[in-house]
């Protein structure tokens, strides 16, 4: 080492050293820092008047289901008021929830009470009807108040709450909507019987509640949706008429169920069921005009769709009729400013000119799942404030703000997607209900199928029910040609290709269909496994282990239920051990169709595929599941001059989507046979319907063929476009057997010990008052089941104990015990948790299938 190696050396640990380091570990030694004295906690006063606010939270557990009480500053004294959003402490952390209410008295110990935290807004999100409603609805399903916060309320955006004096409602209509409102009536008259009835029904306020019901509950002691809330009058009236309900409906009873309606509940909603005619977009235009006539007559409207296809649909249809979506305008001195030259005078656009803000106005707000958080937080808030009278969108809108006398619409009332998947699993349709009995609204359910609950309120007794639906000249008019090209139908036109998927028959008329323009092939589904029967005798395969059915997955078949392999399957009805696949999907199709129909484009829109959302108007073959089918873009240049629904189209802007299929064939109809589930055969009869809608009417030489074997209630009901033939005989024979809707059905499941607990604690089993249901066949037990239920997929064994002994039951009471049923259920779920069980336990009021 030279000398200048020595010296840098010495220079570093001179360096190091004076700094305070250990040359040897190379760390730095730190002074100690002066230690802070603790922070004297701030002195604050509570609020002299109402001291106490009971406080919602958003997050709680199922036996923590109430509100808690804290302390009010005389800081937040003035922003503090029921229905705001603030933040408070709970435990080691800090929670949001709403002021439910503000006393002077507790049951807490004052040494107990801790301070809210902040006041987030002093906007009122919850006015005192809305918090009515939500505790209603969490009685009605069994949950909390906190279950139903997390899905109806949206998230807080702080800049939106700045937003809410610059929203203005529409102050007068226009010529045109009342032009086009009173043509889309006068096409209500033609094509619907009972229409006279249906627009007294829109026009009447309180159509269908009697005097007595109405002086139970007045529209000045309900108040409308309002800004800010001066007491909780409106509350007290509402929750009392709530207790009186309760009261009514828990002593009631019924002696059967075949031929007889539930006991009536004394404040049950009026019910309009509409069938709607068959045309694109048809049920759109009828479901606008609903909207324009009841805006018009001063009644909030909530129209509930099954998913975003709809909502665009029935927007376009709205802005057809003229009216206008909830959105950002100019105001009228900025609007004027756009229109002023640029070489015009300073002073002239100086006088004009503004800060810059917009306004938010319009008719109708759309609210869906995949909206950005601020415009859903935006056209909820518009609703509470009355800026806005009607919401549109898919199931989180039946939660929307109203006031008193609403109008309720639900399209597809039976459909998987109206069914929350969250704690308590609410649906738009129980939901609805509720909301209409407790604002003396009307709910409307309308779709191309009636579902067995529709049926099942049209022929009630004990509310008022309005049946509208299509008369035989409008449906001689809309109608496509119907064909059932089953096994005999082709015998008896000498088909050479009976058996085969696609029978020449079909494409024959498939072929003089694309003449005209794109047809449809509607397939059942595109599933990535195919369900099994067997080859003999057709029956469905089914696992020999849980009885789940078989389906295909890669090489080998599989249970889909608890995914054992299928082995050594025999077939229990004729021994047969060969399996065949009883669904093709949509890849599967088109290489068929290649060879049937020589150089077609042909294009696939399903789930899986991807969905196709628009198509030309060129001819083509396409191949979609229910849900999925392309819209046809009207030809480039052309204006359409009515569509088959009587409304006016505009080609390729607001009514793009209206032009129909050529023809539409429905493939594999045998396998609705194999379908499970309570809802079956009405799930295959709205997606037929719904495909049938598309095509053109016969007098374009339209043409639609069902294309196999299937139930004959079900071919009848499509054939005849009349969805009551399915629903009497849905109704007839679940009398027979105790299903819903003619009984109250609760799903429990969870671990077998839990449940076996839970079904003890609410009676269902031993001498319990739920233990036995009547039935025309004679008193019955009330539970169905337990069965063995494979764990979720989304749940690992990890998650919670006991999920390889997990077991499903159905417990089944009278309709007038409904709500006594949830309350059970909601304190045996309670219990289970307070008592810090790990197992698994949950209930579902109302499901939709049993299977």
């Amino acid at each position: 080492m030279d000398d200048s190696d020595a010296e840098e050396q010495i220079t570093l640990d001179a360096l190091l050293d004076e700094s305070g380091a250990s040359s040897r570990s190379g760390r730095r030694t730190r002074k100690p820092r002066a230690r802070r004295k603790p922070k004297t906690p701030p002195t604050r006063t509570p609020a002299q008047d109402d001291p106490i606010a009971h406080v919602m939270l958003y997050e709680q557990a199922a036996h923590l289901g109430r509100t808690f009480d804290y302390l009010v500053s005389v800081k937040y004294d003035a922003d503090a008021r029921p229905g705001v959003r603030v933040r408070v402490p709970f435990g080691g952390q800090t929670l949001d929830g709403f002021i439910w209410s503000r006393g002077h008295s507790t049951d807490v110990q004052p040494s107990s009470l801790r301070f809210i935290k902040s006041v987030l807004s002093p906007q009122p999100v919850l006015n005192a009807v809305m918090r009515h409603d939500l505790e209603c609805i969490a009685d009605h399903f069994g949950g909390t108040v906190a279950n139903i916060m997390r899905v109806a309320i949206p998230p807080r955006i702080a800049y939106v709450d700045a937003e809410t004096d610059r929203m203005r409602p529409r102050r007068k209509w226009s010529e045109r909507i009342e032009r086009r409102e009173q043509e889309e009536c006068a096409r209500i008259r033609r094509c619907y019987a009972n229409a006279d009835g249906l627009i007294e029904a829109i026009d009447t306020p309180r159509w269908g509640w009697d005097d007595e019901a109405a002086d139970d509950a007045t529209a000045d002691d309900r108040g409308r949706a309002a800004p800010h809330d001066a007491s909780a009058e409106a509350h007290d009236a509402s929750a009392d008429a709530a207790e009186a309900h309760d009261a009514a409906a828990g002593t009631a009873g019924i002696t059967g169920i075949a031929g007889t309606v539930h006991a009536p509940a004394p404040h049950d909603a009026p019910r309009i069921v509409w069938d709607s005619l068959p045309g694109p977009g048809t049920w759109a235009d009828d479901v606008a005009w609903m909207v324009a006539r009841a805006l018009m007559h001063d009644r909030p409207v909530v129209v509930v769709l099954p998913d975003s296809r709809h909502v665009a649909q029935a927007v376009e249809s709205l802005r057809a009729m003229g009216l206008k979506e909830f959105s950002s305008v100019l105001p009228p001195r900025q609007a004027a400013l756009q229109e002023v030259p640029q070489d015009a005078p300073a002073a002239l656009r100086s006088a004009l000119d503004h800060d810059g803000d917009v306004w938010w106005r319009g008719d109708a707000a759309v609210m869906l799942s995949s909206m950005p958080q601020d415009d859903r937080y935006r056209a909820f808030l518009a609703m509470s404030l009355g800026a806005v009278r009607c919401a549109v969108g898919t199931r989180g809108v039946m939660y929307a703000p109203v006031g008193d006398n609403p109008l309720f619409v639900l399209v597809d009332d039976m459909v998987y997607q109206n069914a929350d998947g969250f704690m308590p699993y609410a649906n738009a349709r129980g939901v609805l209900e509720v909301r209409a009995r407790e604002h003396r609204g009307t709910l409307v359910v309308t779709g191309h199928t009636r579902s067995a609950q529709a049926q099942w309120d049209a022929e009630r007794t004990d509310v008022s029910v309005l049946e509208v639906h299509a008369t035989h000249d409008a449906l001689r008019e809309l109608m496509p040609h119907m064909l059932w090209l089953d096994h005999e139908e082709l015998q008896r036109r000498l088909d050479p290709t009976i058996g085969a998927r696609i029978p020449m028959t079909a494409v024959r008329l498939l072929s003089k269909g694309l003449e005209r323009g794109p047809v449809l092939l509607s397939l059942p589904a595109d599933a990535p496994s195919d369900a099994l029967a067997c080859a003999s005798c057709h029956e469905r395969a089914r696992c020999t282990r849980c009885t789940g059915p078989l389906v295909r997955r890669g090489d080998g078949a599989s249970c889909d239920w608890c995914g054992a392999p299928a082995g050594q399957w025999a077939c229990p009805e004729c021994g047969g051990t060969t399996l065949r696949a009883v669904r093709v999907g949509a890849r599967g199709t088109m290489e068929e169709l290649t060879g049937l129909l020589r150089g077609v484009p042909v294009v696939m829109s399903s789930q899986v595929q991807g969905i196709v959302p628009r198509i030309g108007p060129d001819p083509c073959v396409v191949v979609a599941t229910p849900w999925c089918e392309p819209f046809i873009e009207a030809p480039a240049g052309s204006t359409m001059a009515g569509s088959a629904s009587g409304g006016p189209t505009v080609a390729g802007s607001t009514m793009a989507g209206r032009t129909p299929y050529a023809a539409v064939a429905i493939l594999d109809a045998w396998t609705s046979q194999y379908r499970q589930g309570l809802d079956a055969r009405v799930d295959t009869l709205v997606r037929w319907m719904h495909a049938t809608s598309l095509c053109a009417p016969a007098g374009d030489d339209g043409c639609v063929m069902l294309l196999g074997e299937t139930f004959p209630e079900v071919g009848d009901s499509l054939m005849a476009w009349d969805p009551r033939v399915l629903a009497r005989q849905e109704l007839q024979e679940r009398a027979d057997a105790a299903f819903p809707p003619c009984v109250t059905v609760a799903d429990v499941w969870g671990n077998r010990d839990a449940v076996m607990n839970a079904l003890r604690a609410i009676g269902a089993l031993n001498d319990g008052d739920f233990a036995m249901i009547d039935t025309p066949m004679g008193a019955m037990p009330s539970v169905l089941g337990p069965i063995p239920i494979p764990p979720p997929e989304t749940v690992s064994d990890r998650t919670l104990d006991g999920m390889n002994d997990r077991v499903r039951a159905v417990v089944r009471v009278p309709n007038a015990r409904a709500d006594e049923l949830a309350h059970r259920l909601h304190v045996a779920e309670a219990d289970h948790a307070a008592r810090g069980n790990r197992v698994e336990l949950r209930f579902q009021m109302y499901p939709k299938d049993l299977a």
